[in-house]
């Protein structure tokens, strides 16, 4: 995950063109990853060179392919992202999550999930698995942009935030958007595991990666809700604290936010 944390940082200060730049860099890191990086490159492209060197030392070869395609889906989706955030774009619910369930990073990221085990490329490709795959990359986007809405409409980047786009699309505050969300996010949940139940049979071995690999998505949907509440990166040292009593004094804003929520209270608290 911290590629994907250290991709954010380079990307979310540049516009759609700066992020087509950082995205044919690290996409060439990735594809030649035996090739030095140019001298005097931003270090971003030997990060990802390095992250590739050893994630294929520890992954089959199927799912290397798959992490380089949903990697390239992953940093060329976050060229529109930029354009979005640079213009003050704000999408609307069905729109942002189609986008976000790329840039959020979750499907690459599954690599983590699938160490260890070959599944062939068409048990992952049936209907079954790309629909967990894709509820559980839809968790993270609900979850990343709840825990993530605070320092991000302090720092004027709240406009390309799930609960923004639920305040302007229904009109709500707040509190009614992160009540809405919560209850959706039960839903994904919900049918994550409806979906798992349905699986069919690939036969005992195939099966048996298969579950394991369900069973780590779980345990990945579970700890990316820990993390971001026992890190500093959304909440500073508060993290445990918030996590018992639920409760987030929004911060003040930093400078001019390109997208004002239309209800948002920058003194209010959230519960």
């Amino acid at each position: 995950m911290a590629l994907f944390f250290i991709y954010d940082e380079f990307t979310d200060k540049v516009d759609g063109d700066g992020a087509r730049v950082y995205a044919e860099m690290v996409m060439d890191a990735i594809e030649n990853p035996y090739k030095g990086r140019p001298q005097g490159e931003p270090k971003l492209g030997e990060i990802a060179r390095q992250f590739w060197l050893r994630a294929i030392k520890v992954s089959s070869p199927a799912a290397q392919r798959r992490f380089i395609k949903t990697f390239a889906e992953y940093v060329y989706a976050v060229i529109d992202e930029a354009s979005d955030r640079a213009k003050g774009h704000v999408r609307g619910i069905e729109d942002y999550l189609g986008l976000t369930r790329l840039t959020a990073g979750g499907y690459p990221s599954f690599l983590a999930v699938e160490a260890g085990l070959d599944i062939p490329d068409e048990v992952m490709a049936h209907h079954g698995m790309a629909s967990l795959c894709a509820l559980a990359a839809e968790s993270l986007v609900l979850t990343n942009d709840m825990y993530s809405y605070n320092i991000e409409q302090a720092s004027g980047h709240g406009g390309h935030n799930i609960v923004t786009v639920v305040m302007n699309e229904k009109g709500v505050d707040l509190d009614s958007a992160l009540k809405w969300l919560g209850d959706y996010h039960e839903e994904v949940l919900a049918r994550f595991q409806a979906q798992h139940r349905m699986l069919p049979s690939w036969g005992p071995a195939v099966d048996r990666d298969v579950e394991s690999f369900v069973e780590r998505l779980g345990y990945w949907i579970r700890g990316i809700d820990s993390w971001s509440l026992e890190t500093e990166r959304y909440f500073g040292t508060k993290g445990v604290e918030i996590q018992k009593h639920r409760v987030v004094t929004l911060l003040q804003k930093v400078k001019k936010p390109n997208v004002t929520p239309m209800m948002a209270q920058p003194s209010a608290q959230v519960h």
